[in-house]
């Protein structure tokens, strides 16, 4: 019973706060038999077969459960949690997109068999896919030396650009016509090929121009917050003592996003025509979802759930993995130097400084070698207001969370500041997002956050200094559901 129980829940972390919501979500009971039944099915072996059924990782979104047979390969079979939507739709893009990209030379998992509805003696949504060769890039990366990190950094550029290269005939998602939804509008990626119901589509509601595309989240915002929007404090609790602690009026960013409306065709590049080409991208390109061969080759690119086409000036950004933005050195392109007194300091103070900068370095390095590899990235990357331009985007269809948006931009500054210092809290905590930490470190990390709010509530000079930290402490339980 304990083995079910630890396949069917989440077991590889723990949340400093609203723990219970982030767990239930995360509950998806299945037929286990029936799902190690349709994997052997899947490569023509039989349940006998099967050496070894365990759960491999938990992530955001999924579990995944590697399945070891004797004489054949290794697959890996993933199911989305409940709190994951629209499941169907994300499985099956993600499917789609993985059977496409081969063909284009990027380096992806081979797809065995899927679901993408309950309807199956599984009794949940699956991918059943090939396990990854090579090793993953997260278990070398921090210990890799001066040598191979940069080749490493080539070879996933040369990837993109691979990927940047390829054309496509509108935005959106890629999807077989066969899941695409009834009534909906798809473009033919191959219109030779576009009756076929395994035929690739972008869809479901593929836009083609880039005004459209650029103004369809402001609608859809507009929309929804006329009929059901209400005063919100913002969601993020680490911003609301910039806004007063006090509850923002929908109607404010309803007009926010009229106006923007009216902007909106500007923000597109008149001047070249090469950045609104829709392309594809890796959407969370981070060494846990990079296997890299022996000589730092990639070997696969795994998790491509929530990948969109979309034109290159809005694909366009650094990964996370290489992104130093927050700090105003790596922002600024400035030539790159270890403190004079580097010698001088204490081993503690050193290994910070030459953390700081590698990371300065990764984040140049990047740019550097895209300028190299991958022109077209770079020539988006360095469009004049290229970030700002995402950014705007970005905020205009985002789902409404008490932000007021113009307040947010004249108040750019605060808000950055304020980001930036829940960063460092979370990186000198060890927390990651939705306050997750590993099991092993949650007693520690609990009673560190607890000691912090002491200590913020006895420094506190001003009252709302202190309600700021008493009824709006970043790592407390928080009601969600007026935010969903």
């Amino acid at each position: 019973m304990y083995r079910l129980h630890h396949l069917f829940n989440y077991t590889s972390g723990r949340w400093l706060y609203n723990e219970q919501r982030r767990l239930e979500g995360r509950v998806r009971p299945f037929n286990v038999s029936a799902l190690q039944c349709l994997t052997v099915q899947a490569v023509s072996k039989n349940s006998e077969d099967i050496v070894q059924f365990q759960k491999l990782g938990e992530g955001a979104s999924n579990r995944a459960f590697i399945v070891r047979m004797r004489d054949g390969p290794s697959l890996v079979a993933r199911i989305p949690y409940m709190a994951t939507v629209p499941r169907g739709f994300v499985v099956a893009s993600e499917v789609a997109t993985m059977e496409f990209l081969p063909s284009k030379g990027i380096p992806v998992p081979k797809v065995y068999g899927y679901s993408t509805s309950t309807n199956n003696p599984a009794g949940v949504e699956y991918i059943l896919m090939e396990y990854g060769s090579g090793r993953i890039l997260s278990e070398i990366w921090d210990d890799m030396n001066q040598q191979d990190r940069p080749k490493t950094l080539s070879n996933i550029i040369e990837v993109e650009n691979r990927l940047f290269s390829i054309r496509l005939p509108a935005s959106g998602s890629i999807y077989f016509s066969k899941d695409m939804p009834q009534g909906a509008r798809g473009v033919p990626i191959d219109h030779l090929d576009a009756e076929r119901p395994c035929s690739l589509h972008v869809g479901p509601d593929a836009i083609t121009e880039c005004g459209a595309l650029l103004t369809a989240g402001a609608r859809k915002e507009i929309e929804y917050l006329t009929k059901f929007g209400r005063p919100l404090l913002p969601f993020s609790r680490m911003r609301r003592e910039t806004f007063s602690l006090e509850r923002q009026d929908p109607g404010t960013h309803i007009d926010s996003l009229g106006r923007y409306l009216q902007i909106a065709e500007h923000l597109i590049p008149k001047d070249s025509q090469g950045l609104l080409q829709p392309v594809v991208r890796h959407p969370d390109l981070r060494p846990s979802n990079i296997f890299v061969f022996d000589d730092f080759s990639i070997a696969s690119l795994i998790d491509w759930q929530h990948s969109t086409v979309q034109p290159l000036f809005l694909q366009a950004g650094i990964p996370s993995m290489f992104n130093n933005s927050h700090d105003a050195a790596s922002r600024s392109w400035e030539t790159l130097r270890l403190p004079s007194d580097l010698d001088d300091m204490s081993k503690e103070e050193k290994t910070e400084q030459l953390g700081i900068f590698r990371d300065r370095q990764l984040h140049c390095d990047y740019i550097a070698q895209t300028a190299q590899i991958n022109a077209t990235h770079f020539k988006a990357l360095k469009y004049p207001y290229a970030s700002f331009r995402r950014r705007l985007h970005r905020l205009s269809g985002d789902c409404w969370q008490g932000d007021n948006q113009e307040k947010y931009l004249r108040l750019d500054k605060l808000v950055r500041e304020a980001e930036d210092e829940m960063h460092a809290i979370n990186v000198m905590l060890g927390v990651g997002p939705a306050g997750w930490v590993p099991c092993d470190h949650f007693d520690a990390t609990k009673a560190a956050v607890d000691q912090m709010k002491a200590d913020c509530l006895e420094r506190a000079e001003y009252e709302i200094d202190e309600a700021a930290v008493r009824d709006h402490w970043v790592f407390d339980d928080m009601d969600e559901d007026e935010y969903r």
